[in-house]
């Protein structure tokens, strides 16, 4: 039980943060947060600081690479955060992974799980 409010605290300590940041849209932030609870239900809360790791890492990485690209593009994430469906296109298939895995404990899903994580 003490894990699920931890990973609550961290749900909402990045939501707030990438709200505040401008890095998501609050309908993306909010989907980021309901993933993290997910994902920490199924694969753990030790588990999910490699999701964090990512996470953060791409964001540095995001904002050192930002003046390269295209201005129309920049000036829309820059004024928004990155929205709904982008989140959704980097983490809906972890996450459904990361659920099949806890309901078959096959250890498939769990290397399909990693796998997407590493891709998106």
């Amino acid at each position: 039980m003490k894990e699920y409010i931890w990973a609550a605290l961290i749900a909402l300590a990045v939501c707030g943060i990438v709200i505040y940041k401008k890095s998501l849209t609050k309908p993306g932030a909010i989907l980021a947060a309901g993933m993290i609870m997910q994902l920490t239900f199924c694969v753990g809360l030790k588990n999910m600081t490699f999701l964090l790791v990512a996470f953060f890492a791409i964001s540095a990485a995001d904002h050192i690479v930002k003046h390269k690209k295209a201005p129309l593009a920049e000036k829309e994430e820059e004024k928004h955060g990155r929205r709904f469906i982008q989140v959704a296109a980097n983490g809906l298939v972890a996450c459904l992974m990361a659920v099949i895995f806890a309901l078959t404990e096959n250890d498939a899903f769990m290397i399909a799980y990693i796998a997407v994580r590493a891709e998106s």
